[in-house]
């Protein structure tokens, strides 16, 4: 089973506006527990760095094989996400930019933007190492496409390394605008238009956006008509096959064109993100506990080895002292010897003092 995650908009929170957050990626695996593999559809013009970072470490973490797929604008950090795929397309009319992290901040001292600027410089770094090790080339070749805030054509995203297979990209004017905006529009044409074939007694034909903004056809329904297991879909003019998100929360999956089943949103597989921290702390917990007893046990072993070595060091003071001792003393077997000559030097000088005694009594 292939799953599905979309990515579109902001990437983040920056400025109270919240956007796709590492806990709405990991939401949506967890709704696809049965996927072998993902794509990764991403319609985003950028935004925080580290959540950036966040969600491509988790999406490479997945282990399964990942196609990224960009629909309408990539930019910014959302490129990075793009590359987590090991196979990487973009679909027609999509830009492509890329640039270096900016920021600022106000009424700053010169302490808090000289922080800052080290801040904004490591991220640098960090971003042009990233695209250097992916593409595999030098800093000095990413670095300066990276600073001139490069959007990048068909042919350059092929030669580059960005995209793994040949695709149709139209570049557009250097000008970001905001992918709200343009799904603001697209919702509101699909208005116009609806309205205006009712005003002309056209049918309307039954239409889903999905999560990342495409219109999920139902040819053969008509606005008002339910949407039930047997009806048929097209997805971009091609019979819609596997599960697709849609953007009302529900998930439509389809076997050659034919919907065989309308999963409805369940709020118990939805992430609590109470949870998700309860578990992040009670890991650093277990992870600070076996850093203490790896200190006490680093301690111990220090002390033992104190021990062992004080114990050495005073096994040679006395092995040297016995040595020494043996060395200036008699064997057991001299001292023998030394006692018996003693004895029979003594009992010569009775021997001579008893003779000369007797030769002087005569």
């Amino acid at each position: 089973m292939i799953g599905k995650i979309y990515i579109s908009g902001l990437i983040g929170t920056f400025n109270e506006e919240r956007g796709v957050e590492l806990i709405d990626v990991i939401s949506q695996v967890r709704k696809q527990p049965n996927a072998t593999s993902y794509e990764v559809n991403i319609n985003s013009e950028g935004g925080v760095v580290d959540t950036g970072f966040d969600i491509y470490n988790f999406i490479k973490s997945l282990g399964v094989p990942i196609t990224t797929i960009g629909n309408g604008m990539v930019a910014s950090i959302a490129t990075v996400i793009f590359m987590a795929g090991s196979k990487r397309v973009v679909r027609p009319n999509t830009e492509f930019m890329i640039h270096l992290p900016m920021g600022g901040i106000d009424y700053a001292t010169a302490d808090e933007m000289e922080l800052h600027s080290k801040t904004v410089r490591n991220l640098e770094n960090k971003i042009i190492t990233f695209y250097a090790n992916e593409l595999s080339l030098s800093k000095e070749a990413v670095s300066p496409l990276l600073k001139n805030e490069t959007w990048l054509k068909r042919n350059e995203l092929l030669d580059l390394g960005f995209v793994t297979t040949e695709t149709n990209l139209k570049i557009s004017a250097r000008a970001i605008i905001n992918s709200k905006t343009k799904i603001n529009k697209m919702s509101k044409t699909s208005k116009l238009k609806k309205i205006l074939n009712k005003f002309l007694g056209e049918t309307v034909n039954k239409v889903v956006f999905t999560a990342d903004n495409v219109e999920l056809t139902f040819p053969d329904l008509t606005e008002d008509d339910p949407i039930e297991v047997g009806a048929k879909a097209t997805l971009e003019g091609v019979a819609a096959e596997g599960e697709i998100l849609g953007a009302d929360g529900k998930t439509y999956v389809f076997e050659a064109g034919i919907l065989t089943e309308i999963k409805e949103e369940s709020e118990e597989e939805e992430v609590n993100e109470d949870e998700i921290i309860e578990a992040l702390v009670a890991t650093l917990e277990v992870a600070s506990d076996l850093e203490q007893r790896v200190t006490s046990m680093e301690t111990k072993t220090v002390a033992i080895k104190k021990e062992r070595d004080d114990f050495k060091a005073k096994l040679a003071i006395a092995t040297a002292t016995i040595a020494k001792l043996k060395g200036s003393s008699e064997s057991p077997k001299d001292e023998k010897k030394n006692k018996e000559e003693k004895a029979g030097s003594i009992s010569d000088t009775v021997a001579q003092w008893k003779k000369n005694k007797q030769l002087k009594n005569k």
